[in-house]
């Protein structure tokens, strides 16, 4: 039985098909850009669509029902490329690839999607800080980037008040990680959800690289293991295993600043893959 649900593109366009999703799923600047076989935002149209509806697919399904937690959750509408303003800024939107409303008998649940081929989580918070600065020397990332990490992490994103030298503890973490997590608390919240889930649906296609695969495997285990250790918990081997939906301590308090926070919301994070290539040579 297929467990269709609602769904809609970044326009609010419904999306009933493959089609639909190519034509509306995305703005059109990032179509071009990223809607290509074998990549992510592509795979992840084909597969969410490939009962003739948009339907939770079974790699999705599996993974909410391992943890008693999440077991059970009807998934009944999604938008494709949802942006989540993040706090101590007003530029630079967060973008869910796909965002998902369920729920349980008594919670409300929110899902997001980060989809991945083997493309990068974006860039490094250092070089995410010089780009910054490039663009412009009273920029006000370096303010957002301390409260995500006041957070998260519970530590501060720099080492002098002026926002200036970067913590050495954070500069290798991969931004899009870090501004993820933090967008799926927030749009939890914003959508009256008791539970905030984000999954990495990685992809194996004829264009994805091992080595690539791998290293995107460790960027988020490392980012993991700082999330862990900053909530008290030892982890220095700590390895997220495919198909398990794990929970993570949230820092038991809201870092406010400017009147902006992130709320506290019980988190889970999972990663799921689907395999392209399964039965074939290579």
């Amino acid at each position: 039985m297929h467990e269709c649900f609602d769904l809609y593109g970044w326009n609010g366009y419904p999306i009933r098909n493959f089609n639909d999703w190519a034509e509306h799923g995305m703005p059109p600047d990032r179509k071009l850009q990223h809607f290509k076989p074998g990549r992510s935002a592509y795979e992840l149209a084909v597969l969410y669509t490939k009962t003739g509806c948009p339907s939770v697919p079974t790699e999705l399904r599996c993974i909410l029902d391992s943890h008693e937690d999440t077991r059970g959750v009807i998934v009944e509408r999604g938008k494709v490329e949802r942006e989540t303003p993040l706090p101590c800024s007003i530029r630079g939107n967060r973008c869910h690839d796909i965002s998902l409303d369920g729920r349980l008998p008594l919670v409300e649940v929110f899902v997001s999607i980060e989809g991945k081929a083997d493309e990068r989580f974006g860039d490094t918070v250092a070089n995410e800080l010089k780009e910054a600065f490039r663009r412009s020397a009273n920029t006000d990332f370096p303010r957002r980037l301390d409260c995500l990490t006041q957070y998260l992490l519970g530590i501060p994103a720099f080492n002098d008040p002026q926002r200036k030298v970067l913590n050495p503890a954070i500069q290798n973490v991969p931004y899009q990680l870090l501004a993820g997590v933090a967008a799926t608390l927030l749009e939890a919240e914003n959508r009256g959800a008791r539970k905030a889930i984000f999954i990495v649906h990685e992809f194996r296609t004829a264009k994805t690289n091992y080595a690539n695969m791998q290293r995107n495997a460790e960027a988020l285990n490392s980012f993991l293991r700082l999330l862990l250790q900053s909530n008290g918990t030892v982890s220095d081997k700590f390895e997220l295993e495919s198909a398990h939906l794990l929970r993570f301590p949230v820092l038991p308090r809201a870092i406010r600043s400017g009147g902006a926070y992130l709320p506290d919301i019980p988190l889970y994070v999972g990663k799921i893959r689907t395999d392209l290539l399964l039965g074939t040579k290579g």
